[in-house]
């Protein structure tokens, strides 16, 4: 015998299963930015490995002294070495913190105490909405906080790529 659901149960029916999606979109939403940084922690890594080449750096610092063009070259190429240096390691620093940012938080487990399936299944439903309302605050929060790490060092990144061009740049002409 089919008992139709009363407006309450179906308005709830449809509200949870909004939030069931939202929930499953944090996590996607997290993973992607955890996945970027990686990628973007390893890239300036490869470019302080780049930066930092020995022969390259010790060649920089034997300044001769042939003219001084050569020497205000030699001086703008330190410069932007240790610039591109400073803004890798400040880069690395926001990526790794937006990994650490993972305070996302999930459906608690006392959700299968025997109280919540022993109890009416409208019951029930309000109780997850409850979780699901408190874990989406909370889960907003954090991928806001990951997002902003991950976008100002996205904007230091890309002042890098331009400071190695113009590096690059002066190199040709060195």
């Amino acid at each position: 015998m089919d008992i139709e659901k009363s407006e309450e149960e179906k308005n709830i029916d449809e509200v949870l299963g909004i939030m069931k999606n939202s929930y499953n979109q944090y996590y996607e939403r997290s993973q992607d930015i955890d996945n970027k940084s990686g990628f973007l922690i390893a890239f300036h890594s490869a470019i302080i490995i780049f930066a930092l080449d020995i022969e390259s750096v010790k060649n920089l610092l034997e300044l001769q002294c042939q003219n001084i063009g050569q020497i205000l070259s030699d001086i703008i190429s330190i410069l932007l070495t240790c610039i591109i240096l400073i803004l890798a390691i400040i880069s690395i620093s926001l990526f790794i913190l937006s990994l650490k940012s993972r305070t996302i938080k999930y459906i608690p487990a006392n959700i299968c105490d025997e109280k919540y399936y022993k109890s009416k299944n409208i019951d029930l439903k309000k109780e997850l909405l409850k979780s699901y309302k408190e874990i989406s605050q909370n889960n907003e929060k954090v991928i806001d906080k990951k997002h902003t790490m991950y976008n100002i060092a996205l904007i230091i990144t890309l002042i890098e790529i331009i400071l190695i061009g113009i590096n690059i740049f002066f190199g040709i002409f060195h």
